[in-house]
């Protein structure tokens, strides 16, 4: 399987479907992660859906969209010398752990959002008008925020990851952050309008989990080891790799960063581990460059099919 979505056939990705509906499916017949018939969308509200079949089939078909998302913009960005598609499968199975992946809800939106946000930053460049990236990455960030709001707290990250790319430019910084509060605005005057009291429930905390302390730790354990070995390998990439590269990579880590601090809040706060979930997006972009270098290959096979074995047997495991 890993071998197939290495490759740079495009036909591949026909196959990804069938991977992400068999997760749904081992969900729905186990019913390891409770659909609910309630959408949590954050500002927007909490709206009632009955048909939790067709609930299923939206889940699964904005994973689907996100993981093609997220590899076309490794191949775009050209992280790699010539076009894979490892990453949208990676997504995928990473995603497996969540319970965003089974029940559509504002953290799933929010990592639509944050990918199409990614392509916008990823257009800057160093000596060229930041403007319109810079309000457009902050637009998006800010639209994800409003569908789960714990992801507000990344407007600092966001002027680091400016940053990074370009130098300080006020008009840029106010703009990105212009853009960020725009739909802030938006979202209030809907809550405003409607008499939408969310500010008491607005932490969107995960009830429908079943995961045991076993399956927490091992997922942790595996997560902490597939990011430790992609990033040896990667900053082995990277003394050799062109400034822009470094760059992109190091957005990527920011947004890891990010990951790992809303994650322990939600532990620490609530026992819940569902805010990690963003960590997928970096770690799918980080995990490739174990299977590009020989001398990491086998490391990456072990903990690939260890991780996948674990989405499967995690079910019987309560």
């Amino acid at each position: 399987m890993i071998r197939l979505f290495l490759g740079n056939q495009l036909f591949v990705l026909l196959f990804l479907p069938f991977i992400v509906v068999g997760f749904a499916l081992l969900n729905y017949f186990t019913n390891y992660f409770e659909v609910l018939p309630v959408i949590d969308l954050g500002f927007w509200g909490k709206h009632s859906f009955y048909a939790v079949n067709t609930l299923y089939v939206l889940t699964s078909l904005l994973v689907l969209i996100n993981a093609v998302l997220a590899n076309y913009l490794f191949n775009k960005n050209e992280f790699h010398d010539r076009n894979t598609y490892i990453i949208a499968l990676f997504y995928v199975v990473l995603m497996s752990f969540f319970h965003s992946a089974y029940q559509l809800d504002g953290i799933l939106i929010a990592h639509f959002f944050l990918i199409i946000a990614l392509f916008q930053m990823f257009r800057l460049e160093n000596n060229a008008d930041g403007r319109k990236w810079c309000f457009n990455t902050g637009l998006f960030l800010g639209i994800a925020g409003t569908f789960h709001p714990p992801l507000l707290g990344i407007l600092p990250f966001l002027w680091l990851m400016i940053l990074r790319i370009r130098p300080f430019v006020f008009r840029e910084f106010l703009l990105s952050t212009l853009g960020f509060l725009l739909p802030l605005i938006y979202a209030y005057v809907y809550i405003s309008v409607n008499k939408h009291l969310i500010w008491s429930d607005f932490i969107n905390i995960k009830t429908g989990g079943i995961q045991s302390n076993l399956v927490f730790w091992l997922i942790i354990a595996f997560f902490s080891i597939l990011a430790f070995v992609s990033l040896i390998t990667i900053s082995y990439k990277t003394s050799k790799s062109s400034l822009r590269f470094k760059k992109l990579i190091s957005i990527l880590n920011l947004i890891m960063v990010v990951s790992i601090l809303m994650g322990i809040v939600e532990f620490s706060g609530w026992g819940h581990f569902e805010w990690f979930s963003y960590f997928s997006i970096p770690l799918s972009f980080f995990m490739p460059f174990l299977f590009f270098s020989k001398s990491s290959s086998l490391v990456g096979n072990l903990l690939f099919y260890g991780m996948f074995s674990i989405c499967i047997v995690k079910i019987f495991i309560k």
